[in-house]
C-alpha cells in the first residue's frame, strides 16, 4: 500500500501495486473493512485506486495502520498458499487413500 491520502475526517483514499498485491488480496483486505466503510475500487494499468468513505469520523492513522497490516497478512498467506499447495494435495490424497479400508471394515 502506499500514497495513503487522508481527505478529511471522513475520507481517505490510496493505491495499491498490483505487482505486489493480487487482486485476490485486495478483496479480502477490503471485505475485512466494508462493514464499517464504503468503499470503492477503481481498476487502472499498473494499480488499484482505493477510496474509503465513513459516515462518522475516524482516526485515519489507525486505519491506515489496520490496512496495511491486513495486507501483510492476506499476502503471507497467499504465498504460504502458493508454496504448500503440492505438499497439501499429497496429504489430502494420503488421508483419503485408505478410505475404502474403513469402509470394509465398517461393514464387517
Amino acid at each position: 500500500m502506499h500514497s495513503f491520502t487522508i481527505e478529511n475526517t471522513k475520507h481517505a483514499s490510496f493505491y495499491i501495486d498490483k505487482s505486489i498485491y493480487s487482486e485476490n488480496v485486495l478483496t479480502k483486505v477490503l471485505y475485512l473493512f466494508s462493514n464499517a466503510f464504503n468503499i470503492r475500487l477503481k481498476t487502472l494499468e499498473q494499480k488499484y485506486f482505493v477510496e474509503f468513505i465513513s459516515l462518522t469520523n475516524v482516526d485515519w492513522d489507525k486505519i491506515e495502520h489496520e490496512i496495511s497490516q491486513s495486507f501483510i497478512d492476506y499476502k503471507m498467506r497467499e504465498i504460504i498458499e502458493q508454496e504448500t499447495h503440492d505438499l497439501r494435495k499429497i496429504l489430502y490424497i494420503k488421508a483419503f487413500s485408505n478410505l475404502d479400508d474403513f469402509d470394509e471394515y465398517v461393514d464387517k
